[in-house]
């Protein structure tokens, strides 16, 4: 079998390389709301809100919760797994080939969003436990792996396990999520669920995409404003280490960067690179619309001028990742 990411349909150079009906380029079967056979009831609709056809949860900096967002952030996670050629950088893969009934390795993805990152662990290592938390009912339930289970939680109101509960945490692109006053918090609740001797990774991305045009550099500038105006920090991907040392329970920390490029120039993967950033941009519309004031038709117009700019020029995001492991005593 080949990597996902070529099994999307190759497109002309000279078309629209996003679907304005689906907001993707990738489909795959998925679910919103949960299936009450699994034991979590399904979210209200007066929790929800719609644009253009779109629905959102909750009232923060808020992506969409529906099909398209996860057709999305699937392949947002196909994306970043071969731009790291890998899913983590921790040193567990032994650990979690050596999983058992009398010795369960546990693994926790905190803002598992549309589940993708778990969904491919757990099947390349059935024999450990994975679990899934997010503050938004946006999990594929129906198809999940067996050893997969899925909390609704906010971080910030303290997780709902005990201390020393997990091998290994993986948390991902979280950075619009947590106030910039907030990491310290959040940093601790994470070690104070980790097992001594397990593995914390982050992984996040600087959202201002490096060397672009007047279109693409429009719509990332706000895109950065709107983080300023939730009080979030658009430099957290480069702070992970620093919020690691200072923890002070943690030990061989270890920090990486890595760059997605975009455009024809780096083949098929700076093709899709394009098309996620596309349906990234449509995401946001909502909030975007709301800082550049101008019409929504002129909002697509101002999109495809940034898709015509990405696929010509050199343009490319910073994507960091730091992990270490807790100490025994």
């Amino acid at each position: 079998m080949g990597h996902p990411l070529s099994k999307l349909k190759k497109r002309s150079r000279h078309k629209s390389r996003f679907n304005r009906n689906t907001g993707s380029t990738i489909s795959v079967s998925s679910r919103s709301s949960a299936d009450e056979s699994d034991g979590i009831t399904s979210p209200k609709d007066n929790l929800f809100r719609f644009y253009e056809n779109r629905r959102f949860y909750g009232d923060s900096i808020c992506m969409p919760n529906d099909d398209e967002e996860c057709d999305r952030l699937h392949l947002q996670h196909f994306l970043y797994k071969h731009v790291w050629h890998g899913n983590f950088f921790s040193p567990i893969e032994k650990i979690l080939n050596n999983s058992t009934d009398e010795k369960t390795v546990h693994v926790l993805d905190v803002g598992c969003a549309a589940a993708s990152w778990v969904f491919d662990m757990a099947t390349t290592f059935p024999s450990a436990n994975f679990t899934g938390v997010d503050i938004s009912p946006h999990q594929p339930f129906q198809i999940k792996p067996f050893n997969v289970t899925f909390v609704t939680a906010n971080v910030m109101d303290g997780l709902p396990f005990q201390n020393n509960s997990f091998d290994f945490i993986h948390q991902r692109l979280l950075f619009s999520s947590y106030k910039t006053s907030q990491w310290n918090f959040v940093i601790n609740e994470l070690v104070r669920i980790l097992k001594p001797g397990g593995y914390l990774e982050l992984v996040e991305l600087d959202p201002m995409v490096k060397d672009v045009g007047p279109a693409t550099l429009r719509v990332f500038e706000a895109a950065c404003q709107l983080l300023i105006n939730y009080d979030t920090d658009r430099y957290t991907c480069y702070k992970l280490k620093k919020y690691l040392m200072e923890q002070g329970q943690l030990e061989n920390i270890s920090y990486e960067e890595r760059q997605l490029r975009y455009g024809n120039n780096y083949g098929r993967l700076g093709q899709v690179a394009v098309e996620h950033h596309l349906a990234l941009m449509q995401s946001l519309k909502p909030e975007l619309l709301k800082i550049i004031c101008i019409p929504s038709d002129e909002y697509d117009e101002l999109i495809k001028n940034a898709e015509n700019e990405l696929f010509e020029l050199n343009s490319y995001s910073v994507i960091t990742r730091a992990w270490a492991r807790k100490k025994f005593h």
